[in-house]
């Protein structure tokens, strides 16, 4: 099993404030590279290996240090892992918590960026406000 927790959204991207790390190897952002990524790790698995992956969901956003995904975009992460898709569920933030939501309930949210925002918003997010979650199957 591979598990990629709300890191794919960062694949390509540099971070404004900073780097990820000393070495950064993508000077420039690519919000395309999280393709690469995917099938490296259908590659990495064996047949019926499991990739358990998140990302943000909703109106595609490109903030420069992270993308947020829109169904297109889970659909390309679908494409490009080339095998079952067991499972895909939908998060949608409340100031209450997180509770089960479909596609539609969460393909408009707005990703709330705290470095462009200084004070949060009536729903209290601190990030995504919609999350798909991802079980894929390699054949």
């Amino acid at each position: 099993s591979i598990v990629c927790i709300s890191t794919l959204e960062h694949v390509g991207f540099t971070y404004e404030y900073g780097t990820y790390s000393q070495r950064n190897p993508w000077p420039a952002a690519d919000p395309e590279s999280y393709r690469v990524a995917v099938r490296e790790f259908r590659r990495l698995l064996e047949p019926g290996g499991q990739l358990l992956l998140t990302v943000p969901y909703g109106r595609y956003e490109n903030h420069g240090w992270l993308q947020q995904f829109d169904a297109a975009r889970i659909a390309a992460i679908v494409d490009e892992f080339s095998g079952e898709l067991k499972a895909l569920t939908y998060y949608r933030y409340h100031r209450d918590g997180w509770r089960l939501a479909s596609a539609e309930e969460c393909a408009e949210l707005e990703y709330f960026n705290i470095h462009e925002r200084k004070s949060f918003d009536a729903d209290c997010a601190a990030a995504a406000r919609g999350v798909a979650c991802l079980e894929l199957i390699r054949a």
